[in-house]
Order: structure tokens, then sequence, then C-alpha cells
């Protein structure tokens, strides 16, 4: 790149979830970027510039973190998709990210703020620095009042949050959430990347419908290709098995889908013929999986990416429930290794899951459909598993043509 241009990368953590901040800013420097990351949490000997360091449990700020986060957990203890809710705190302010600044960055890319930098905090960076901010709206909790839109929320946003359309009793923290985004976002002309569901959102609100918004569609690197006869092995799976695979990260969240899950393969089960059935759940489980006789289920605990890629290969499908979501990031590896997606019409399913094509496209929420969609990988043979496949990787490469940074080239 002539005139390498400067970018620094700020994320709530510096892992490959929580908003992606570690694979963007790699993703940078491959570009030839000048890239440079910062983080609030620290979970990495490797980072070098943090604000809280969570490598060491004896940090006091970790400490004071963590007990927040406690204390979020017993205002909300009947109601799991608000214990993360934004109540307005940050743990950063902006000499904190300007002190860490070595180079005059000229574009800033947050991944995730919540909990890191408040919007005054980021109106301030911005008016140091001059330089052009971008904000992914990687679950877009920058649009209301501080929670990522559980299910039932009927697009408070739409009238700043007041009252909270879904927990009335939260009373004057959304409103003061949204009143300090009016203030601040307000003013910053940034940049505002993410999936066309989340932008649609976007020109809805006040403070953001005039940014420059850029479509985003992220195209993983899967480093390895494996047969399904090798992934199979690592899993103790049966090559003639019709493979499900699940997952995320909370399966008790209501907004990932999972109890719609259950019924649909239960209605699923009445259709199984000779062929045997697996569905693959890995992560910690933390509810009763009551899954019918002829389902059997394989609980593989928490995977490496390595061993998560592998999982992928050894599928047949991937179930992706989700009612309420800006991804699931599922969706895109799935489709990288050849694997359809059965799915609700939410966040990137809505771009990369083409009906009977690279997967099935079910009604939100229906699980009539959503076991109809089960039924047609079942059904498919391994000849027209492999055409799928192809259709697969091919639909989701096709966005690299025009990808989302293409602004930024220039």
């Amino acid at each position: 790149m002539e005139n390498k241009k400067n970018i620094l990368v700020l994320a709530s953590y510096d892992e490959h979830g929580q908003g992606h901040g570690w694979s963007v800013y790699n993703l940078f420097k491959s570009l030839g970027f000048n890239a440079d990351f910062i983080c609030l949490i620290r979970k990495h000997a490797e980072t070098k510039k943090y604000i809280i360091d969570a490598t060491n449990n004896g940090n006091w700020r970790y400490r004071f973190f963590k007990y927040l986060r406690f204390l979020g957990f017993l205002m909300f203890p009947f109601h799991r998709n608000m214990r993360w809710f934004y109540k307005g705190y940050s743990f950063a302010n902006a000499n904190e990210v300007l002190s860490r600044i070595e180079t005059k960055p000229d574009y800033i890319l947050f991944c995730s703020y919540m909990h890191f930098m408040t919007p005054k905090n980021i109106y301030k960076v911005w008016k140091a620095t001059g330089a052009e901010m971008v904000i992914n709206m990687v679950d877009p909790q920058i649009l209301g009042g501080g929670c990522n839109f559980p299910v039932g929320c009927n697009r408070g946003y739409e009238h700043g949050c007041n009252p909270c359309p879904l927990y009335p009793y939260l009373g004057f923290i959304p409103k003061r959430i949204v009143a300090q985004k009016e203030k601040y976002f307000s003013r910053i002309p940034f940049h505002l990347v993410g999936v066309k569901y989340d932008l649609d959102k976007a020109e809805k609100v006040s403070y953001l419908k005039d940014k420059v918004k850029h479509e985003m569609i992220y195209i993983p690197q899967i480093p390895f290709n494996k047969s399904k006869h090798e992934a199979r092995k690592r899993f103790g799976l049966k090559d003639g098995d019709f493979v499900m695979l699940a997952g995320a990260v909370n399966i008790n969240n209501p907004a990932k889908g999972f109890r719609e899950l259950m019924t649909s393969l239960t209605i699923f089960a009445n259709k199984i013929s000779e062929r045997k059935v697996t569905l693959m759940l890995p992560g910690k489980i933390m509810m009763n999986i009551n899954l019918p006789e002829n389902i059997t289920l394989v609980t593989p605990g928490f995977l490496s990416l390595e061993d998560l890629y592998t999982a992928f290969y050894a599928c047949d499908v991937l179930l992706s429930p989700s009612l309420e979501d800006s991804g699931p990031m599922m969706v895109n590896y799935s489709l990288m290794c050849g694997r359809p997606v059965v799915a609700f019409p939410i966040g990137i399913a809505i771009n990369l899951v083409k009906h009977k094509v690279t997967g099935w496209m079910a009604a939100h929420g229906d699980c009539y459909e959503f076991a109809e969609g089960i039924n047609w990988a079942y059904n498919q043979d391994q000849n027209s598993l492999a055409v799928i496949g192809n259709d697969c990787k091919n639909h989701i490469k096709s966005y690299s043509e025009h990808p989302w940074y293409e602004f930024m080239l220039k």
C-alpha cells in the first residue's frame, strides 16, 4: 500500500469473539496498514496495550470489574439476557486511551465499546485525534438504551427506549444512555459498519440515520481442509450418520433460540427413517437437553479454533436457531467449510442463507418450518451435499469482491 495509513483498533477484549477486534487488527496488518491495538481487558500476555490486565487476577481494577459484573447478575437474577445490560458506566477514560497512542491514527475502529468507553469519551478521542471514526455494529448495543435487543424488545430503539418496552422497571437508565448517545454521537461524522439487518435498524435511530454506512460480510479464513471422514474420526462419529452441529456462547439466552431448536428437533424426529441422527453441541451446557430417543447427543465441550473448524467439516448441516443476532458468526464459518445452514431470517443469515441453495430459511420462530429445513438436509445424498457445499463456498467468497473496508483503501 502506497503511503501507509495508520489505524487504531479498539475492542473490549483481545479475543477472537467479543467484536472480533484481534482478528480485525491482524486483517489490517495483512492489508499493509500501520495497525495498533488497544483493548480494555487483556487476557493474553502478547497483547501490549490494554487498560485492565486479566492475566493477573490480583489486579485491583480487574477484581473491581468482576465485582460490578457480579452486581449486574444480582440486579437481574431471573432475566439472563439482561445480566450484561450496559448500565452507562465504563472502565476507561479518553486520556487513558490517548496516552497509549504512539502514532496519530488516520482511522479509529471500534470493534466493541461496551464497558470500555462512554459516548462522551469516544467523542473526546475523536476531537483529540481528528481521526475518521468507524464503529462496528457487532451485537448492536449502539442502537438503544443499553441492551443487545433481547427477544420481545419490539423496536424500543425507534423511540429512544423511553420507556424500555421489555423491562420498564429499569426506569431512567435507558433514557440516560440514549440521551448521552444523542448528545455525542450526533456530533461525530463516523462510519457505521455492520450487516444489512443492523444497518436497516440504524436508519430508524435519530443519531445514526445520517452516518455513512458500509455493509459488512465477514469472510473467515479457514487454515486447512479436512475430509468429512477424517473430521469425524476426531469426534468418534460414524461416516453414514446424519450429523447436525449447533452451538452458542450462551445457549440459555432466549435470543439464541435453543428452546425453538429443541421443539424443531422433536418435530423432525418423527420424520427420521433408518439413517441414524446425531446432534453435536460444543461448549458448556447449562440446561437440560431432552432429545428424542432417535437423536444422539454428542457434547465435546469447549473447542479450540482448530477443533471448531474440524466440527464444521464433520457435520452435514449447521442448525442456527437464533431469533435476534448480528451473526451468528457460525453461519460464516459453516459456509466457508462447505456446510449448509438452517436458520431464521436474522443477522448475517439473511445475506448468506439462500433458500435450498446454501441452506434453508424458515419463517421467524416457526419451529415446523425449521424442522422442515432439517429434513431437507437429511434427505440430501452425498453427491447433492457436495454440490451444495460448493455453492456455500462460492456464495460467501463472492462478497470478497467489495470488502467493507474498501473506502479505507482509497
